[in-house]
């Protein structure tokens, strides 16, 4: 017995093939059946496909054994010798007690599953309704999901298996449902009843499978939401993941959702932050609690926060906005408050007194953002261009390059007053880098001008050509 286990396991070993065969072939002379049995399905995981291995597989379909000429049958298939003709014995294979040949004539009938599911479905339905075995119940699954929905027929015998003790059967069966019910109306109500099951694996698996009905989730809503209180940390974050991913249609979990804002573990504070910004509305509980993140010491969640006001900010600008501004001012994460603020566009012009502040701030790369929002949501004031026209001699490139496209943003609105910065600046300027993005930009505003910004009229161009 312990001879076969280690033979067996061997078929594990595929990266060191070459020192492995040869103690698999010399298994095969062994005078226990098991060990032999053991061999063969162990050249078949292996992948061990010679010509050496063609002649013993030639001359073991001929013994006695019924178990070893089977076992030839699946390792040959194994090696992707693919034949509709064994799909009888294939699914004998599936059926076997011996937990081991069953996975492996599962893998064989794989690809068989894809191409011909009507040759198969009928034997596979005939072990959902006599199948004892675990293990065997669990691999024709994994067929059924292979199938898809051209395993539709087999809903009804699959819906059962739920009922069993098993919490890994349990989990299968939810995952085999959600692959082959195309209109979740079979499923559907097998998940929902799943999302109370007493194994935190399983009450996942349902969450996933209602994925796939997306469009349906009206009728479930209360059950998912309530998931969001359930005792895994990881089925939390799973739930707040899949509101989150609804947008509007998830809007009904947000008082839930903002309990978990002061949950004790940072990744579903995390979540609840990024839930919030595609699902709420721009209540001022919603707008607090994000505010309140804007103060915690972990800047992931600081960035998740000033993201999720940026979203609210669309649709409520005048709430948002402000806090923006302050958290621009006062804030560590000024970087990322600079992010949202460019992504406003024009709505962002109130804040172009606190993006001038920070414009020369110590760090390069608030510095680099900074000008970047002014190209984005600022206008061609004298103020604006003498602080873009000063960030062209930054000490770090990557500030002086975006200064010249900030400048170039600017110039859609008003050509004569950004050109002559940027012919001064050719001349000044040593990289050849920024020195290439200025002759850009200067090509761009002389001959394919930018659309005109929304809030700015454009000015006919005064270049010389």
């Amino acid at each position: 017995m312990v001879r076969s286990k280690v033979v067996e396991s061997l078929g594990g070993y595929r990266r060191q093939k070459k020192q492995v065969v040869p103690k698999v072939l010399k298994a095969l002379d062994d005078n226990n059946i098991e060990v032999r049995r053991a061999a063969v399905l162990a050249l078949g995981e292996l992948k061990v496909d010679s010509k050496k291995v063609e002649k013993v597989f030639q001359i073991l379909a001929h013994d006695p054994d019924p178990t070893i000429k089977l076992n030839v049958k699946i390792a040959k298939t194994l090696l992707g010798q693919i034949d509709t003709a064994s799909i009888p014995d294939l699914l004998q294979g599936l059926r076997t007690d011996h937990k081991k040949t069953s996975r492996l004539s599962q893998n064989a009938l794989r690809s068989l599953a894809k191409k011909s599911p009507d040759k198969m479905l009928p034997a596979l339905i005939e072990i959902l309704k006599t199948g004892k075995k675990g293990f065997v119940l669990t691999n024709t699954l994994g067929l059924l999901r292979i199938m898809k929905t051209a395993a539709g027929p087999a809903l009804p015998y699959i819906i059962p298996l739920y009922s069993k003790d098993d919490p890994v059967l349990r989990e299968d069966t939810l995952a085999t449902l959600a692959s082959v019910d195309k209109t979740g109306d079979q499923s559907i109500p097998v998940l929902v009843k799943a999302l109370k099951d007493s194994d935190h694996l399983v009450r996942r698996e349902a969450l996933y499978g209602l994925l796939m009905y997306r469009d349906k989730v009206d009728q479930h809503m209360d059950e998912i939401v309530k998931l969001l209180s359930d005792k895994s940390i990881g089925n939390v974050m799973q739930t707040l993941d899949f509101v989150s991913s609804l947008g509007a249609k998830g809007r009904k979990a947000t008082p839930e959702v903002l309990k978990l804002m002061t949950h004790k573990n940072r990744r579903v504070r995390l979540r609840a932050a990024r839930t919030l910004g595609n699902i709420a509305e721009p209540s001022d509980e919603v707008i607090k609690a994000l505010q309140a993140e804007l103060q915690d010491k972990d800047i992931g969640l600081q960035k998740q926060a000033i993201i999720a006001l940026k979203r609210l900010e669309e649709q409520a600008p005048k709430k948002v906005l402000p806090i923006l501004r302050k958290e621009l001012n006062n804030g560590s994460n000024k970087a990322s408050v600079l992010e949202s603020i460019t992504s406003l566009g024009p709505k962002g012009k109130d804040a172009v007194p606190d993006i001038l502040k920070v414009a020369s701030d110590d760090n390069a790369k608030v510095r680099l953002k900074a000008i970047q929002a002014l190209g984005g949501v600022a206008s061609p004031t004298e103020e604006v261009l003498k602080t873009l026209q000063q960030a062209l001699s930054d000490k770090n490139l990557g500030v002086r390059k975006q200064a010249v496209i900030a400048l170039e943003l600017l110039g859609a609105s008003d050509e004569n007053k950004v050109v002559p910065i940027l012919i001064e600046a050719l001349r000044n300027e040593n990289d050849r880098i920024v020195k290439g993005q200025i002759t850009t930009s200067l090509q761009h505003l002389a001959r394919e001008k930018p659309a005109p910004r929304s809030d700015a009229s454009p000015k006919k161009s005064t270049v010389v050509r």
